[in-house]
């Protein structure tokens, strides 16, 4: 349904409208909009959107990126523990933002998480699965040591980083704990999202 949002162009004009809520397991590549509840309803490209959400539930920030495009399934696993990266230009789910953010790409291949800092511009957290043999699986968790370098703080230690697996609960809570540390407004948009209720 539409729901209320806004979009800002790429000449940095905030547009508030209508947009059409879909749920978007995977991240958009554009979305329909409409100025008014009787309004034509109109497309919207992330070639022309720098940003857009809808209140209160989520928002999706434009980004040229290095992605890794490695195969997650276990029959599309190589022997390569590097990522292969490609730029391209994505909207990232945001999922906690302040002083330290956190970003989510998902397609049906791919689930990529992505962060900044105020010193640093959005790269992409490193996790990868990859074969050291024929029966035998390792993980590059190179992710672990991004966030211990990138977000020092007193009530961060060591060991929590090594525990954190590459789950959105996990980042998100590690983010949540560096802003409240850092003393900045750390937005939640997970838990900004309505409860839906299934009819059976």
């Amino acid at each position: 349904k539409f729901q209320i949002g806004y979009f800002i162009t790429n000449n940095g004009k905030k547009n508030i409208c209508l947009i059409k809520n879909i749920g978007w397991l995977n991240n958009p590549k554009e979305f329909f909009y409409k100025e008014s509840e009787n309004a034509e309803t109109q497309k919207a490209k992330i070639t022309e959107v720098s940003e857009f959400g809808i209140l209160n539930t989520s928002k999706y920030a434009r980004y040229d990126v290095e992605i890794d495009t490695s195969g997650e399934g276990i029959d599309l696993l190589t022997y390569n523990k590097q990522p292969e990266f490609k730029k391209e230009q994505l909207f990232l789910k945001v999922i906690v933002e302040g002083r330290a953010s956190l970003y989510l790409y998902q397609d049906k291949n791919r689930k990529r998480f992505f962060f900044s800092t105020d010193s640093l511009r959005v790269e992409q957290l490193i996790f990868k699965s990859y074969y050291v043999s024929e029966s035998s699986i390792d993980e590059n968790n190179t992710f672990r040591s991004q966030l211990w370098m990138n977000l020092k703080c007193s009530t961060i230690s060591l060991d929590e980083i090594d525990e954190i697996k590459y789950i959105e609960k996990d980042l998100s809570n590690l983010f949540i704990s560096y802003n409240t540390c850092q003393n900045s407004i750390s937005l939640d948009f997970k838990k900004m999202q309505p409860r839906g209720l299934f009819n059976l």
